[in-house]
Parts: C-alpha cells; structure tokens; sequence
C-alpha cells in the first residue's frame, strides 16, 4: 500500500464545480450531488472534464508516508478509545475532555 497524508494548499480560493455546472445550465439546481458531478464527468469528453476540473485554481497538496497515522485537526495523531471529534463553535480544538 501507499500512504499519502496532506501537505498543504495553494491558497486559491475553492470554486466549487457544481456550482459551474448549475450556473451553465448543465445540471439542475436541485438535481446536484456528487452523483451529478460523476454522471456529467463519464458523459463528457477527457478534454470537457479537465475544462471544468480547472474552474477551480483550488489545489490541495498530499505527500507520500512510509504509515498512515490517523490525525486530528490540530494534526495530532488519533488515539483509538480516545479520541472524540467535537464541534469547534461549541468545544474549541485542543480542549480536554472526560467523560464517563
């Protein structure tokens, strides 16, 4: 297996692809979801697809690990039995919990 874990972004701001799709009239607004995306993308040509994939300047970056620790947010590794995943407005990150 390969292990890959986030690096990083670009920092452009996130375009979201369905919202092109919906904007150019390609799919209906209340017909989006991923399965949507999926359909449009099997039923356009590779050169349509890379058209719409570069609407958005919005990259994320992955680096190769020799293990695949789980991490949290903070980019902490998770502990099974441990670990809880919380709401940041109500519980901010990095808070100590207990609980019975």
């Amino acid at each position: 297996l390969n292990f890959f874990s986030y690096s990083g972004k670009n920092g452009h701001a996130y375009r979201s692809i369905g919202k092109v799709l919906i904007d150019r009239g390609e799919v209906k607004k209340e017909d989006m979801s991923m399965q949507a995306i999926r359909h449009w993308g099997e039923t356009h040509s590779e050169a349509e697809v890379r058209e719409l994939l570069e609407q958005n300047p919005s990259f994320v970056f992955f680096k190769p690990q020799s293990f695949a620790p789980v991490k949290g947010a903070s980019a902490v590794p998770l502990i099974g039995r441990a670990s809880v995943a919380s709401d940041r407005s109500i519980i901010p990150a990095g808070t100590t919990l207990l609980a019975e």
